[in-house]
């Protein structure tokens, strides 16, 4: 589970952090002048790690706790043609989460990034996001087998995002 792949990284940097501080400490800055300088600039990165790993985990759990569509095993495309092989998808309301990767929308104001567009088809789904500098295209199998169940995933879509599905075949 990808979630739990996160958590797991953000308390290794957690305890790294905790441990880099306690040596900091230990040694005695005015005794040792370049070992604590070193650390010092371990914590700092350490501590830049730890901010972004837990803010990797909020988002993901924001997409774990509104998820609309869990696709147990997939491949995906990025736009480069080729497709990749994912353990697990998860849809939601603001982002997809697959393989460890974090593609979020409608979380950071005007500026953000927005979900455009979404495409049905009887085996594929393909989402395309972005803002005005970046734009991206993905698409993966969604394993829907009714008819029925596409339009419950597409009109929840629509009322969570206001991005209306095209639904082909």
């Amino acid at each position: 589970m990808h979630l739990r792949s996160i958590r797991r990284r953000y308390k290794c940097y957690g305890l790294l952090l905790a441990l880099s501080i306690f040596f900091t400490v230990w040694f005695d800055p005015r005794q040792i002048g370049g070992a604590s300088i070193v650390w010092s600039i371990l914590i700092v990165l350490l501590m830049g790690l730890f901010i972004r790993q837990s803010q990797m985990l909020q988002t993901a759990k924001l997409i774990w706790d509104n998820r609309i569509l869990v696709v147990s095993a997939a491949s995906m495309d990025r736009g480069s043609g080729t497709a990749q092989a994912m353990d697990e998808t998860v849809l939601s309301t603001f982002g997809l989460l697959s393989a460890g990767h974090i593609y979020e929308w409608g979380r950071r104001g005007l500026w953000g990034i927005r979900l455009e567009a979404m495409e049905v088809d009887r085996k594929k789904m393909r989402l395309s996001f972005g803002n005005k500098r970046h734009a991206m295209r993905l698409e993966f199998q969604h394993g829907i087998n009714t008819k029925q169940n596409v339009l419950e995933v597409t009109e929840k879509l629509w009322r969570e995002t206001g991005v209306k599905a095209t639904i082909q075949g």
